[in-house]
């Protein structure tokens, strides 16, 4: 398994390029590790964007959801320092949300990981989420050189929680279902992409339209 617990937080976002160093610079030596060391969480991730958009994608994980609303954490939003709010405010197109681990495949983390935003079609959930995990996600785990896939689903009431303490980013849009697999080469996610994820294939089997696809590699990480 190669989610390190049961919980996300996720943001998708472009930053300001005259602060794409300094906010390099605060992800590794403040934000990052602020973040694992707290209680229940296990491990944070960043990548930058070799294709798709934004431009960025940070991903935490916590042993559950209710670790993410532990003292520590809340105790961090509701306390920002001047560094952190100045590269809040050059964060553009920002994505956040906070899901629950709803299948996961693979041992392996991989140096690239493709991210699949969308959502189910009205009464098509149970139906969708059937062929994802008992279809789709196998297939894609087949696949040469792929070393993990995983399903998440948002748990947007984690996120309003949070945010009753946040001091930005309310308008942050959300995102609903992310489906993202892990890969050693972009040739690799290229090729299980065309093969398994050929177009129109998610609207298919009940997927709303909207898709936003984007393939990362990896920058920096922690785990505790």
């Amino acid at each position: 398994m190669t989610m390190r617990g049961n919980a996300i937080l996720a943001l998708w976002l472009d930053v300001e390029p005259e602060s794409r160093v300094e906010c390099d610079d605060w992800y590794i030596r403040e934000h990052i590790p602020d973040r694992v060391g707290l209680p229940g969480f296990r491990r944070a991730r960043r990548y930058k964007a070799v294709k798709g958009a934004p431009g960025y994608l940070a991903i935490y994980e916590a042993e559950t959801a209710e670790s993410m609303l532990g003292a520590g954490y809340i105790g961090l939003l509701g306390n920002v320092n001047e560094r952190s709010l100045r590269m809040r405010a050059a964060f553009r197109n920002v994505v956040r949300s906070t899901f629950r681990v709803t299948a996961t495949l693979g041992l392996g983390e991989g140096a690239l990981i493709a991210t699949l935003r969308f959502s189910p079609a009205p009464g098509a959930h149970s139906r969708l989420r059937e062929w994802l995990t008992g279809s789709l996600m196998p297939e894609l785990a087949r696949q040469p050189c792929i070393v993990g896939v995983h399903l998440w689903k948002c748990d947007p009431s984690i996120r309003a929680r949070m945010d009753e303490h946040r001091k930005t980013g309310h308008a942050d849009a959300q995102a609903d279902w992310v489906l993202l697999f892990e890969a050693t080469q972009p040739e690799e996610i290229d090729a299980a992409t065309q093969t398994v994820l050929m177009p129109g294939i998610l609207a298919r089997h009940g997927a709303s339209a909207g898709e936003e696809y984007g393939v990362y590699g990896f920058l920096y990480g922690v785990t505790v």
